[in-house]
């Protein structure tokens, strides 16, 4: 078990609604060092206008920015490192690395970066998700499942095309053994099939300019519905 694993096991939180959990998260998170090049699992508003929760594999911090402004700083500080903000289909943003990526996901109370690499499970419900990371904290967010897939597998692939163009999209990088990624893995291992059957560069060129009506058209009409490993609440 790693040092803090045990602080984010069964906590859950929700935002913009200040629980026991929340402040017992508060009390353990450290300032930010902005220029730790660690990857990060998760950004997200806390309540009160406290600023940013910036969880990471291996602790808890703090920023008084808002999410976009930590990440539009990070970047600025690391502006050597090889990262972009990239633009999806469904009109918001990833943050890809040469070593992690950040799902932005609109939401009723603001946006959550994720790293879909780091979800362990997903559990869909009627008026929301629980996205339990990783290192055992779960976030409780209003936000449609089908969506949330959605820009999770389209950021997962995106972070592949920008790590590596010619090798194979599920061996490019490791996936951590959780049944959230076991989803992703066939969903990168069917677009990967479906890529191989046409011209597979002018395709991820396209896929690389979301806007294009190509890429459009593949993620409305050619992602297929949730796995089984996808729990329903």
């Amino acid at each position: 078990m790693k040092k803090y694993d045990w602080l984010l096991k069964d906590k859950v939180l929700r935002e913009e609604v200040l629980s026991e959990d929340w402040v017992h998260i508060c009390e353990a998170a450290s300032p930010l060092n902005y220029y730790d090049l660690g990857e990060i699992t998760a950004l997200m508003s806390m309540p009160c206008d406290l600023g940013t929760l910036v969880v990471k594999d291996f602790g808890l911090f703090y920023a008084e920015e808002k999410p976009l402004d930590v990440l539009e700083k990070w970047l600025t500080l690391h502006r050597y490192v090889n990262a972009e903000l990239k633009p999806s289909s469904s009109g918001t943003v990833s943050l890809v690395t040469s070593t992690f990526c950040l799902s932005a996901i609109p939401h009723s109370e603001g946006v959550l970066w994720v790293n879909p690499l780091h979800i362990f499970q997903l559990y869909c419900g009627n008026e929301g998700v629980l996205v339990e990371l990783s290192n055992g904290l779960s976030l409780d967010m209003a936000i449609d499942c089908q969506f949330f897939l959605r820009l999770s597998v389209e950021t997962a692939y995106t972070f592949t095309l920008y790590r590596s163009v010619h090798q194979n999209l599920v061996e490019s990088f490791h996936l951590l053994d959780t049944p959230f990624n076991q989803y992703l893995r066939k969903q990168l291992a069917l677009i990967d099939s479906l890529l191989s059957q046409k011209n597979s560069t002018l395709v991820k060129k396209f896929l690389v300019f979301p806007q294009h009506p190509p890429f459009q058209d593949f993620m409305k009409n050619k992602f297929v519905p949730p796995s089984p490993c996808v729990a329903t609440a």
